[in-house]
């Protein structure tokens, strides 16, 4: 493994773990907005009730009371609630940026491995090279030693073979 590769995968699994802690404050974020909009929902269901039973004929002297009080509650759970609504997008755009910084990191390992194997394939395709030629030229030396006409080798390239090397040697032609 390179340096490079090394380097890229090390990037990965910090992204990773960056990832995780911004999905898990995340996650606590919109669970302690949600209580409060739980919370919320109480208090204008305890109204709902009270309001329903002065609607039916039943009052109760301490009925106004509990509808301030009530109402005080919910001002305040709205102004906690507008806190809680900005930790889950500060929060969210935290795990967005980390999201993103993996994919990044992903990327650059891709690339990383991709530019290293690029570099053993054609390693690898040079000596082949040498091995080919050397080889085909020793086939040709002893067809003909055998007393057999030149060109008529039992040997030739794939159709597939001699097409790549045709191709890369007309895109090579086409650079000069």
């Amino acid at each position: 493994m390179t340096t490079q590769i090394s380097n890229a995968a090390g990037g990965v699994a910090a992204a990773r773990v960056d990832v995780e802690y911004a999905g898990a404050a995340l996650v606590k974020s919109e669970a302690a907005r949600d209580r409060i909009k739980d919370r919320i929902a109480e208090k204008q269901a305890a109204r709902a009730e009270i309001v329903a039973t002065r609607k039916s004929g039943v009052d109760n002297a301490r009925d106004g009371a509990r509808l301030m009080t009530i109402a005080a509650d919910i001002e305040g759970l709205a102004e906690l609630l507008a806190e809680a609504d900005a930790d889950v997008t500060k929060a969210a755009a935290g795990a967005d940026k980390a999201t993103r910084t993996l994919v990044q990191a992903e990327a650059d390992l891709a690339k990383a491995s991709d530019t290293e194997l690029l570099r053993c394939l054609i390693e690898n395709a040079v000596v082949l090279d040498g091995l080919m030629v050397k080889n085909i030229k020793e086939i040709a030396d002893t067809w003909k030693r055998l007393g057999n006409s030149p060109g008529r080798e039992r040997w030739t390239p794939t159709v597939e073979l001699a097409d790549l090397i045709k191709r890369i040697d007309l895109t090579r032609e086409n650079r000069k």
